[in-house]
C-alpha cells in the first residue's frame, strides 16, 4: 500500500512499468481529486486514482526536479510544468506524452517560484520569465506573448507584475502594474478583459483578484503626516466600468 498524504491509501495496481519505491513530493492535484503529478525517486508520474486502485505512469520524457511547479488544466485534460531553470513543458495528463514546449529564460533557479496559471484550456499565464516579465502561452499554436506589450501596450520588462483569474463566465481577465521600487515609472494599474478584449487603466499603485474571481481589490498607498497610509478599493469584475467602493482606509492593512 502507498499513503499519499491525505489523498489517499489503496493498493496499487502496476501500470505502465513499476510504480516508484518512495513519493518524495505530490505537486498538483486535480479538482476532481483522482489525478496527481507525483516526484518520485525516480523521475515524475501521473497518478490515477480511483476507490479500489492507484495507477502510476511513468514520464520518461521529462526530466525532473524538486524545485518545478505544475498545475492541471481547468478540464483536467492537460498539466503544465513551470521548470526552475525557465520553460514550460505541457503534457497530456491521460497518455503522458509531451503535446507542446515552450522556452523562456529565468533568473537563479527561480522560473517555478510561482506555478503556471491556466486562464482557459487553452491559455497558460507565466510570471516569472527573466527578461520579458509575465507571458501568455497559447498551447494550440505554440505561441509566447509578453504581456506587457502585446497586451497592455508597454515595454517589456521583469519589473512589470502581471496577474490572471478566471471569471465566472469561464473567460479570463489580467492587471498589470510596476513593481514598487523599480526604476520603471508607475503609470498605475492596467485591466484587460478577455471576453471585451478591452484595456482599461485604473488610478491605483497595485492590484489582485479574490480566487473565485468575481472581484478585484485595488491598493492605493501614500505618504503623509500621519505616516504610510493605504486604501483599499474593490470593484465587481463582471461589470465593465469596474466602478470602485472603498473597502478600508488606514495605516496599515489589516
Amino acid at each position: 500500500t502507498y499513503s499519499l498524504g491525505t489523498v489517499c491509501t489503496a493498493e496499487l495496481e502496476q501500470s505502465n512499468g513499476s510504480s516508484p519505491e518512495r513519493i518524495e513530493r505530490i505537486l498538483a492535484l486535480n479538482s476532481s481529486r483522482d489525478a496527481l503529478f507525483v516526484l518520485g525517486e525516480d523521475g515524475y508520474f501521473l497518478v490515477k486514482v480511483d476507490e479500489n486502485s492507484v495507477q502510476f505512469m511513468p514520464l520518461p520524457d521529462l526530466s525532473s526536479t524538486s524545485f518545478d511547479a505544475v498545475a492541471f488544466s481547468p478540464d483536467e485534460g492537460l498539466v503544465a510544468i513551470n521548470h526552475s531553470a525557465g520553460g514550460t513543458t505541457i503534457v497530456d495528463a491521460s497518455s503522458g506524452e509531451v503535446v507542446q514546449t515552450f522556452a523562456w529564460q529565468s533568473q537563479g533557479g527561480l522560473g517555478s517560484i510561482f506555478a503556471p496559471q491556466w486562464l482557459d484550456e487553452q491559455t497558460v499565464l507565466v510570471r516569472s520569465s527573466a527578461e520579458q516579465g509575465a507571458l501568455l502561452l497559447t498551447v494550440d499554436g505554440g505561441n509566447i506573448e509578453p504581456v506587457g506589450s502585446s497586451l497592455f501596450g508597454h515595454d517589456v520588462s521583469p519589473a512589470l507584475v502581471s496577474e490572471g483569474v478566471t471569471l465566472p463566465d469561464g473567460t479570463y481577465a489580467l492587471v498589470g502594474f510596476y513593481m514598487p521600487g523599480s526604476d520603471q515609472q508607475r503609470e498605475g494599474v492596467w485591466y484587460y478583459a478577455s471576453n471585451e478584449q478591452t484595456l482599461q487603466t485604473l488610478s491605483f499603485d497595485r492590484a489582485t483578484f479574490t480566487p473565485d474571481g468575481e472581484r478585484l481589490l485595488l491598493f492605493d498607498e501614500s505618504d503623509g503626516q500621519q505616516g504610510a497610509q493605504t486604501e483599499v478599493w474593490w470593484a465587481n469584475t463582471d461589470d465593465p466600468s469596474l466602478s470602485a467602493e472603498l473597502l478600508y482606509q488606514g495605516a496599515e492593512f489589516p
